[in-house]
């Protein structure tokens, strides 16, 4: 077999995002699989040519946040991504979301830590070309986007767990509960939620 390589189109990958988010963490990022995933299929395994087809991102709340991340490149449809895994969740362009234990029964790993890429082998995996990850991905607020059914949940639940707890003779606690709901609107407008 010949020696291992990383496919074109997820250095490229990879490469935006470091530069995106400099000092991200990249405690469980991956590419060539171990032993367990040698005994198996899966993409982190060399091709007979040697390409390696996948790679693992680690979710780092600070960016890039892993669900945004796979909602992203989910989103955009580029014609190299192969699928992509996180929180439990399974893309491909074929079937859109599913639960991950659906398609992977006896799967362990959720990918709550990272979120999975993997591309096509061959020349379409080694195109690299940049990746559609969105304008504001790197700005302030803008790693959000792509997860707006989410957030717009999220900012719901928020907003009545802050409703729950005020106490309205509380001059100090109202103030503060007025600036949450005027950065919640914020990130409400911005992910069009």
């Amino acid at each position: 077999m010949a020696a291992w390589y990383l496919a074109g189109s997820l250095v490229q990958l990879r490469g935006q995002i470091n530069g995106m988010f400099p000092n991200r963490s990249k405690a469980s990022d991956g590419s060539i699989g171990d032993a367990a995933h040698s005994a198996r299929e899966s993409d982190h395994t060399p091709t007979d040519t040697g390409q390696v087809c996948a790679i693992d991102v680690t979710h780092d709340p600070a960016g890039p946040d892993g669900w945004w991340l796979a909602t992203t490149l989910a989103a955009k449809r580029d014609p190299r991504l192969k699928y992509v895994i996180s929180r439990d969740q399974f893309w491909d362009p074929q079937n859109g979301w599913q639960p991950y234990p659906r398609v992977n029964p006896g799967r362990t790993n959720k990918h709550d830590h990272h979120t999975h890429v993997s591309v096509w082998a061959g020349r379409i995996g080694d195109d690299a070309a940049p990746w559609d990850l969105g304008v504001s991905a790197g700005e302030g607020d803008g790693w959000l986007m792509g997860a707006k059914e989410d957030l717009t949940a999220e900012i719901r639940a928020m907003r009545e767990q802050v409703s729950n707890k005020i106490d309205n003779s509380n001059v100090e606690q109202r103030r503060q509960i007025d600036q949450i709901n005027q950065r919640l609107a914020a990130i409400e407008k911005k992910v069009g939620a």
